[in-house]
């Protein structure tokens, strides 16, 4: 619903003082409003897709930290034997 609002999608439906911000949408238009709902399997395929594709982003995520502890160190260590 926010991105509808965000989207200006309502405010083709609505009637007021658009330009003075004091804009209406009634009740009755909002509510035969039809969203598209993806079925309840294609939900499903969606959030197992999302869930593999964080995964392999949070794998790389501690992957890149790991290298940067790494760095850090062999920083300290050359700052430590004087170069």
């Amino acid at each position: 619903m926010q991105m509808c609002y965000a989207n200006r999608i309502f405010y083709g439906l609505g009637q007021g003082a658009g330009g003075l911000g004091r804009w209406r949408l009634q009740a009755d238009k909002f509510l035969n409003f039809s969203i598209t709902v993806p079925s309840y399997e294609e939900q499903k395929e969606i959030a197992n897709y999302l869930d593999q594709k964080c995964l392999a982003i949070d794998e790389l995520i501690a992957k890149k930290e790991q290298y940067l502890s790494e760095i850090e160190n062999y920083k300290k260590s050359l700052v430590f034997v004087g170069f």
